[in-house]
């Protein structure tokens, strides 16, 4: 019996300028359990890469026709892990501050609903804030803020036309009220004057992108959620959602596209033992300028250095990039030098290269200071 020729219905590369090849290894996809089994069921094969995966099917007769995806298989959803703590630091994302994140919040990545020439798999160029979403189960209390009168409710499910009806321009379909007025069970007509929360029962329905309608006019107030059983209580770090609008066509190359971090880059010149070199300063790399930091009172840098012991005024400097520069694994550009400015007996400016090849930035040293991010690194001279 010969073998089964399997063709790839539709594939997944995730990139990230971070790394020197752009591939990004660190980021885990894995179906969800609801969706690991419809595939089992009409024999769709998940073969993970290096950056991404693939999804593979030997229809009946695709060595002489077209690849037709099995009916019923899409929309398909996967679970996004991280392998990196450092991930967020080194990704343009947005980091968490003092005042933390919201809760339940995941990115929530699907093709845009205006489909782009090379398909990409988030709401802009690259992933970010517009493709965070909160992740519920099936049912659950939706806090809200209370009102004095009762407010109208409208629930809408992100599908195609042919598996909803009456689908509109956003891509949504209205779940309730139906046309018919009649209301569906577990979502009720209307939030009640001065309620501080709604229950909702989407089981019904399963899993998906929900946009909830509450109120007219100017006091609507829109929500819009992802709903998934299986992924609400593990919390992963996003969901990776395929067909929700229709089957792909055969072969569809989908990216997942980052942005690295751009920090502002701040060393910390420290010497122990002998007084620093006259006219520091910092050239080379890419030709990005760096000004002099003020420091405490005490003369010491603006970080915690208890540990090595006081440090005099004339062997500390701190000098930081005036723009943002890129975070990167390996920097394609030339290292940054340290030279040393002074003036020669013939009464001409003198550099002397003082450190040929200064650290780069690391993920692991970024802090908040005023509003910037700052990437501290520190050279002992």
């Amino acid at each position: 019996m010969p073998a089964a020729a399997y063709q790839v219905l539709c594939s997944v590369t995730m990139r990230h300028p971070y790394f020197a090849d752009g591939r990004l290894g660190e980021l885990a996809a894995q179906p969800t359990p609801a969706t690991a089994e419809r595939m089992r069921r009409l024999g769709v094969m998940y073969k993970p890469q290096v950056n991404g995966f693939m999804l593979l099917y030997a229809a009946p007769g695709a060595a002489t026709g077209p690849l037709l995806p099995p009916p019923g298989l899409f929309p398909l959803q996967f679970g996004l892990t991280l392998r990196d703590p450092y991930f967020a630091n080194y990704s343009d994302l947005p980091l968490s501050t003092a005042q933390g994140t919201l809760p339940g919040q995941v990115y929530c990545l699907q093709p845009p609903l205006a489909e782009p020439t090379a398909p990409r798999l988030q709401q802009a160029t690259t992933v970010g804030p517009a493709d965070q979403l909160p992740l519920r189960p099936g049912a659950f209390a939706l806090p809200l803020a209370a009102a004095p009168k009762a407010r109208p409710v409208r629930l809408r499910l992100y599908r195609r036309a042919a598996m909803l009806p009456a689908a509109e321009a956003d891509g949504f379909a209205t779940l309730s009220p139906k046309p018919d007025g009649q209301l569906p069970p577990g979502v009720p007509a209307t939030v009640p004057a001065n309620a501080t929360s709604l229950n909702l029962d989407l089981r019904a329905w399963g899993s998906g992108r929900y946009r909830l309608e509450i109120g007219t006019g100017k006091a609507r107030q829109v929500l819009d959620f992802f709903v998934d059983d299986s992924l609400a209580f593990a919390r992963p770090w996003g969901l990776l959602e395929l067909g929700a609008q229709g089957a792909p066509p055969p072969g569809t190359a989908y990216v997942l596209e980052f942005a690295a971090r751009a920090t502002y880059w701040r060393y910390h010149f420290l010497a122990r033992h002998r007084a620093l070199p006259p006219g520091l300063r910092i050239a080379g790399g890419d030709g990005g300028a760096f000004a002099a930091v003020a420091a405490p009172a005490e003369g010491a840098p603006p970080l915690n250095m208890a540990a090595e012991g006081p440090v005099a005024p004339d062997k500390g400097l701190v000098l930081q990039s005036e723009k943002k520069l890129l975070l990167a694994q390996r920097q394609s550009m030339p290292p940054y030098q340290l030279l040393s400015i002074h003036l020669a007996p013939d009464g001409q400016n003198r550099s002397q290269v003082v450190q040929s090849a200064l650290p780069n930035a690391t993920p692991r040293d970024l802090r908040h200071e005023d509003g910037r991010i700052i990437s501290d690194i520190i050279v002992y001279l």
